[in-house]
């Protein structure tokens, strides 16, 4: 009785398990989407991929690091960019925080860091960090 109503629970989470895979590929399909999408924008910014790796897990995640210089980013065309991609969350949080970045290094001239480090984390939750770098 017991090992019966154990095997119906262990067939209950596995069904319940294949089902939630499938949003997780289209979630990190989706996400490597808007990635493609966005190194293209990254690229005429002055910023390149230094960094990508996928990790897989219950949870997978995506995280890949851009390095460039602050003085090729301009906060007007930041703005032109959002406008342009505000469909896809990943660059829009990207170009926000270049933007963040740039209000940043203004606002405290000296810094002497002229070059940014972005690291993109997509998974659960996504996240996007800016170093100031040499």
């Amino acid at each position: 009785m017991i090992f019966g109503s154990f095997k119906g629970r262990a067939e209950e989470l596995s069904e319940k398990a294949e089902g939630m895979s499938q949003p997780v590929g289209h979630t990190i399909d989706g996400a490597l989407d808007d990635l493609n999408r966005g190194v293209a924008v990254t690229k005429a910014m002055g910023l390149s991929i230094t960094h990508f790796h996928i990790e897989m897990g219950m949870i997978p995640k995506i995280h890949a690091t851009l390095v460039g210089s602050l003085e090729t980013v301009d906060e007007q065309r930041i703005h032109e960019l959002l406008e342009q991609h505000r469909d896809n969350e990943l660059l829009a949080t990207l170009l926000q925080a270049l933007s963040a970045a740039l209000r940043i290094k203004q606002k405290v001239p000296d810094l002497s860091f002229n070059n940014v480090e972005v690291e993109l984390k997509l998974g659960l939750p996504p996240a996007v960090s800016i170093a100031f770098i040499d």
